[in-house]
């Protein structure tokens, strides 16, 4: 009897998935560097947690899990691909890094329950929503070590403004990431 582990699961990999991983990836760069800075916060308002979503929708829950390291990765080594077009370690290291890597949580998350309820777009918003919990933990938690505040006051400044930004956000990939998927299937590729 075999054992499944999580490198089982990567040696399965087929090439359109690899593909398909590396396009999303380039989608999480493309659009997440994209970002407004509002006011009474250091965080930026970007698309970052949109492409997440929308990565979750094309890519089943390990390759989106994939997909997100490998945009971290690239961004860790200088490629400006965190919001406002800003690379390296320092952006990781900075107040906003525990969203980044909130974003793995935030994407096999969200996938896992987009693929498994495949056709109940309600789920699907549900997913996203509950999805972004984790994020928004790591994130307050991450900007209070970074900024010496409490977790409270993270939260105010953190995830508050955002909130009807980021709902927003859900319904747009909901919509846009079912025709994506109808638009795969209408022309034969399965991820």
């Amino acid at each position: 009897m075999e054992i499944s582990t999580p490198y089982h699961s990567l040696k399965k990999l087929s090439t359109k998935k690899l593909v398909f991983i590396s396009l999303m990836s380039g989608l999480m760069c493309i659009l997440a560097p994209v970002s407004i800075h509002i006011p009474l916060t250091p965080v930026p308002v970007s698309l970052g947690l949109f492409a997440v979503f929308i990565c979750s929708y094309i890519l089943e829950p390990v390759s989106a899990f994939l997909c997100i390291l490998i945009y971290i990765i690239l961004g860790c080594i200088g490629l400006p691909v965190f919001s406002g077009f800003i690379g390296g370690l320092n952006k990781i290291a900075g107040p906003t890094g525990g969203f980044i890597f909130g974003f793995l949580f935030t994407a096999f998350i969200s996938s896992f329950f987009i693929h498994r309820f495949k056709d109940n777009y309600f789920i699907h918003f549900l997913a996203m929503f509950f999805s972004l919990i984790p994020c928004y933990i790591l994130g307050a938690f991450w900007f209070s070590l970074q900024q010496n505040v409490s977790f409270e006051n993270a939260v105010k400044v953190c995830i508050a403004p955002f909130f009807i930004m980021d709902f927003l956000k859900i319904l747009a990939a909901v919509f846009l990431g079912n025709i994506f998927i109808n638009r795969l299937k209408k022309a034969g590729i399965t991820v």
